[in-house]
């Protein structure tokens, strides 16, 4: 028998692949429909998630006791509910790179209907604040992983208008429950908590019985192992398998991919903490329609959650510039690249088209919210606002799936660290901040802030061929996908 370096061809390894570019097997070469299935799936496990992040503190004081909402509670809630989303993505990332996507879809979901159901029957305020935290560490998986799915199964071209559909369904996500919980609570006089059930428990359904396994390493390294039970020979192997690390160093190069990210490659640097200067922003912003709304207009809890509904408008407003970036993206995937050019700027796109709306919304919000004004002027400015805020989020996380297309969870779990954990700080210091300067000075101030920020996506575009590029950036040529 030949012989190869020493030892027997059958001896050698064999790397299992994908058999040719259209293998049934690749999840990029799934029907369409399934696809979109796939995501439509994903997009509602995130948004269940995000819809407990603010369900929850709407009006938990009022249906309990009869009585006002404590404000700092309520944003207590909140803010320890995004920290612990945060922190959680740092893990659960990794996890679903190593392991696959289906183990932490079904881990995810199950953890947080668990923390619901205790933190239900729970009266101290403290320990439900603890317990919500902990359970949406445990539930964060369903935000990052989700999202890092959608590389899994579409092409990057693709992904310019999948993404907006995908963002856009999770950003409804919370400001549905900003909408509906206040309804629930003021007719039903019941806390919000049914809600939450059927939202995490339609989503652990569609994790335990609907989801497919879509992280091509994981299908591979299932084919290696079919291969070697039908051939008896141990040579068949998966390319996540090629290299054998103990678990323990494995784990640790695993969780510690997120911040190498964030310290060798510095665009996505500059990036993620254009992120989080959004999201002090958009904190603030959300955090001061409720009380603009009651403090000027005497609107009741119910009406409150009305105010959101225009907000929810703004969401489809993007509509047009996806549309746009789609047709430059797929005109510069067949031109050649210029020198220093990586092609994976053209995401920053959408955050140029949005940017300007977010502080113009800012000050129409400030200056336009006073009881000598229709209430209607205010409550408009929210869709011109989340038209801003969609864009520069589906941007981002365009940016970093196509910078970092193998690590895609990972490179996000960076960006929802971030973001997550500052609007989470932030929703302690956010009513100081609404008594000190008062709801238009406050807007005002974070309306000055985002306009120094509105360059930030240009220049990032302009000068992003300077910038230090990462070792684990994909450095593919731009192809026709």
């Amino acid at each position: 028998m030949a012989e190869k370096n020493g030892k027997p061809d059958r001896e050698q390894p064999f790397v299992v692949s994908f058999e040719r570019e259209d293998d049934p097997n690749d999840p990029h070469n799934w029907r369409l429909y399934y696809r979109a299935l796939c995501t439509a799936y994903l997009s509602f496990m995130a948004a269940a998630v995000e819809f407990v992040s603010v369900a929850d503190s709407l009006g938990i004081e009022e249906a309990a006791a009869g009585g006002k909402i404590n404000k700092e509670v309520k944003f207590l809630m909140t803010g320890g509910y995004l920290i612990g989303l945060g922190f959680g993505c740092l893990f659960s990332a990794p996890f679903s790179e190593a392991f696959g996507r289906n183990p932490v879809y079904i881990f995810s979901p199950t953890g947080l209907c668990f923390m619901l159901i205790i933190q239900h029957f729970q009266h101290a305020r403290g320990c439900k604040a603890i317990i919500r935290t902990i359970g949406a560490f445990l539930g964060s998986d369903t935000t990052v992983s989700s999202a890092g799915a959608t590389s899994d199964i579409w092409t990057r071209l693709d992904r310019s208008y999948i993404f907006a559909i995908y963002i856009c369904i999770v950003f409804a996500g919370p400001l549905l429950a900003s909408i509906i919980g206040p309804i629930i609570i003021t007719t039903y006089k019941i806390t919000i908590f049914p809600a939450q059930m059927i939202f995490t428990s339609l989503a652990w359904g569609v994790a335990v019985f609907l989801m497919p396994e879509t992280y091509a390493p994981v299908i591979l390294f299932w084919k290696a192992k079919i291969l070697r039970k039908l051939t008896g020979q141990s040579r068949f192997k998966a390319p996540m398998k090629l290299k054998r690390v103990a678990f323990r160093r494995g784990m640790k190069h695993a969780l510690s991919r997120p911040f190498r990210f964030l310290y060798k490659d510095t665009m996505l640097a500059l990036v993620v903490a254009y992120t989080g200067l959004n999201s002090i922003i958009t904190y603030q912003m959300f955090s001061a329609v409720p009380l603009l709304f009651v403090t000027e207009y005497g609107f009741s809890l119910y009406h409150e959650g009305l105010a959101f509904i225009p907000a929810i408008g703004g969401i489809f407003l993007c509509a047009p510039a996806v549309v746009f970036n789609y047709r430059i993206l797929k005109k510069r995937l067949i031109m050649p690249l210029e020198k220093g050019y990586t092609g994976v700027e053209i995401g920053l796109f959408l955050a140029m088209a949005g940017a300007p709306a977010i502080p113009i919304s800012l000050f129409w919000m400030a200056w336009t919210g006073r009881p000598s004004m229709s209430f209607w002027a205010p409550v408009m400015s929210t869709t011109l606002y989340s038209y801003g805020v969609v864009c520069v989020t589906i941007s981002v996380f365009q940016y970093a799936t196509d910078s970092f297309e193998s690590y895609a969870a990972s490179a996000q779990a960076s960006v929802l660290m971030v973001r997550y954990v500052v609007a989470g700080a932030m929703a302690e210091v956010a009513i100081p901040i609404h008594q000190h300067l008062q709801i238009r000075g406050d807007l005002s101030l974070f309306g000055g802030l985002s306009v120094l920020m509105v360059p930030v996506p240009f220049l990032l575009y302009r000068y992003a061929y300077k910038i230090q590029k990462s070792k684990y950036r994909s450095q593919t040529r731009i192809t026709q996908d």
